[in-house]
């Protein structure tokens, strides 16, 4: 037992050699099956929700960050994340992440129909360093003991396809690099899974562990420092590392400090229809519209598409949101991420409006 450990040190110190990568990936810890509830302090527990075949980080405010290869995987109108209940993405309102000027990173940011219990959760400033983190993500569960893999050469965990949230720790590693694949090119940082590592806590994402959220504790709170985006193993070893990790693997995150500015900025942008900015598109934002419409300037509240008029563009925006909330604040929790209908006395109010606009658009020429 003693040399197995000792040649997966020395695999260790060589990974960025002789290691493989693979995209999307469960969360398989050393104590065992457990660790399903939060862990002490939260950790952002709340904050991390199930995704097609990953997971998303809800930031607050109504805006979720996720991998884009996770984002993608469901077809517009159908895109969720699950948290204490289905969220669904409000149309137009998903932000790509830049590498640089021409490069996308793998990571997407979208919006969502609804109020969840979470709070906000701030980005790290800084690259974690030889630092505790823990993990959380949603994907396959280890099932039984530690067992032997290609001869007694490698030594890791079964896993099964039933999906459950869980957590684990680890330890950063000082490598920091630049994770590359279709999905694009991300600034990202590593752990590996040792042994004996962190003991019963140290963990290991493997298949739909994607998007899961890295966090480490500031002060009395706790910052969102990376999301999972890969998984390594040694060459040599013949199993599936993704769903069959092995002592010696490793993972990367993205680095959430890296894009925290640009992530911050689009954190600020309002839901459209929104012209008081309170998290929701109701009758205050329609007569908001009509008392500013035809007018012309910058920072009109009602001016939607960012064109410098209030016009009948600006109420088609309107009318199409109208009913959503999405974060800001808006009192309570888990409002309903479903298509909503106005109520009828707002429907003849959003019926009656448009022939008022069109008399006032008309006049104006």
């Amino acid at each position: 037992m003693n040399h197995r450990r000792s040649s997966l040190i020395l695999i260790g110190i060589v990974y960025i050699l002789c290691f493989s990568v693979q995209n999307s990936f469960a969360l398989v810890y050393t104590g065992g099956t457990g660790h399903d509830t939060a862990p002490v302090g939260n950790a952002g527990w709340n904050n991390v929700g199930v995704m097609s075949i990953g997971s998303g980080a809800y930031l607050g405010d109504g805006w979720v960050i996720a991998p884009y290869h996770v984002y993608q995987h469901n077809p517009a109108g159908g895109r969720y994340v699950d948290l204490d209940q289905r969220y669904y993405e409000i149309p137009e309102t998903a932000h790509r992440i830049k590498y640089n000027s021409t490069i996308n990173a793998d990571l997407m940011m979208f919006r969502i129909n609804g109020h969840p219990d979470a709070p906000l959760i701030e980005l790290s400033s800084s690259t974690p360093v030889n630092q505790e983190v823990t993990i959380i993500a949603s994907g396959r569960s280890r099932v039984g003991d530690l067992v032997d893999f290609d001869g007694g050469l490698y030594q890791g965990y079964n896993t099964s396809s039933a999906r459950v949230k869980r957590w684990g720790g680890n330890v950063t590693g000082v490598y920091t690099s630049a994770t590359s694949s279709v999905f694009g090119r991300t600034s990202s940082f590593m752990t590996s899974f040792d042994a004996p590592g962190l003991g019963d806590d140290e963990c290991q994402p493997v298949n739909n562990d994607s998007g899961g959220g890295v966090f480490i504790k500031s002060g009395d709170s706790w910052e969102l420092a990376g999301m999972a985006l890969s998984v390594g193993g040694p060459y040599s070893y013949t199993g599936n590392i993704t769903t069959a990790p092995v002592y010696g693997s490793y993972a990367k995150y993205a680095d959430m400090a890296t894009y925290r500015d640009q992530i911050n900025a689009i954190r600020m942008i309002p839901l459209a229809g929104d012209a008081d900015w309170d998290g929701d598109v109701d009758n205050t934002d329609i007569e908001i519209l009509l008392m500013t419409f035809g007018q012309f300037g910058d920072d009109l509240q009602a001016d939607f598409n960012d064109d410098n008029t209030v016009n009948l563009l600006d109420f088609t925006i309107l009318r199409r949101h109208f009913g959503m909330i999405s974060g800001g604040m808006v009192p309570g929790a888990g409002a309903l991420a479903v298509q909503v209908v106005p109520e009828p006395a707002t429907m003849v109010l959003l019926c009656g409006a448009v022939p008022f606009l069109i008399r006032r658009t008309r006049r104006r020429r």
